[in-house]
């Protein structure tokens, strides 16, 4: 009978274990991200991971995300001059700016994809095409301040390579001026880059409030418990 009891314990202390399982954290030049909010924390600003949107227009998004606001050039810039130091990216709406890594060695642009989450991967049917990864982050941003109809957009891209002539192609980190229209966008290989201010009441962390499976677990550890001790 005891052992039956133990057994009953044991389960219940690993049912309550899992469920109050911590999310993972992933860290990258100074940006950390959290896997269970899907949040990208830097020292003053918080992004929404670019994936989350993928698909949207920023009306949709600025309407259905509360507290957070469309990121702007000077947002964008930082951004990429924190990941991507050895170029000088301008707050220029107005200019094309990239850098370009180098194939099999450079990983700061996978990382990247890691961090604000892949837009676009290759699908399966073509996966046998290339010989190496190819994932894409990519989002709109920037408030069209010259009036010109159009917004900007930021793309990264890791580097891959084809199987069939072995030519490497190099990873990317590109900011786009003027690259689409409010009637162009919802493109589902670009989100939306959202930000907000770090440390906002939305980041606070929440003490997780026991559920069914915690309270059923923690009563089966205290049954145990008491009959093995009499």
């Amino acid at each position: 009978m005891s052992t039956k009891l133990l057994k009953l314990a044991l389960a219940g202390l690993i049912l309550l274990t899992s469920s109050f399982a911590h999310a993972s954290l992933i860290s990258h030049s100074g940006y950390t991200l959290d896997t269970e909010t899907n949040i990208v924390s830097g020292e003053t600003l918080e992004w929404l991971q670019w994936d989350e949107t993928a698909g949207l227009t920023v009306e949709q998004v600025l309407n259905d995300y509360d507290g957070w606001s469309l990121a702007n050039s000077s947002h964008m810039a930082q951004l990429f001059s924190d990941f991507f130091p050895e170029y000088t990216w301008l707050e220029d709406e107005n200019l094309n700016q990239d850098h370009w890594g180098t194939f099999g060695v450079d990983g700061i642009h996978t990382n990247f994809v890691e961090l604000f989450g892949a837009t676009y991967t290759v699908p399966a049917d073509r996966q046998a095409l290339y010989f190496d990864e190819y994932a894409v982050t990519s989002a709109y941003f920037g408030y069209d301040d010259d009036q010109d109809g159009a917004i900007n957009a930021a793309y990264v891209r890791d580097g891959y390579g084809f199987a069939s002539s072995g030519s490497e192609i190099p990873p990317v980190a590109v900011l786009y001026s003027d690259w689409v229209t409010p009637a162009d966008q919802g493109q589902s290989r670009y989100g939306v880059a959202l930000v907000r201010t770090a440390g906002g009441a939305a980041t606070t962390v929440a003490v997780p409030e026991p559920n069914i499976l915690a309270i059923f677990a923690l009563g089966l550890l205290a049954l145990g418990c008491r009959r093995l001790l009499k």
